[in-house]
């Protein structure tokens, strides 16, 4: 079984030891992310 933690630059890093998304084998597991402005780290309106 091969297991990747999958990060973007352009995100705002989790807080605490979460990955915005993990790939094992075929399938792409995803995590609810907050809209957030990774300048400021605000919260943007309209990100739903």
């Amino acid at each position: 079984m091969s297991k990747t933690a999958i990060t973007s630059p352009e995100l705002t890093p989790p807080v605490g030891p979460f990955s915005q998304a993990v790939q094992i084998d075929g399938f792409l597991f995803v995590s609810g992310q907050v809209g957030q402005d990774p300048a400021t780290g605000k919260v943007v309106e309209g990100g739903y």
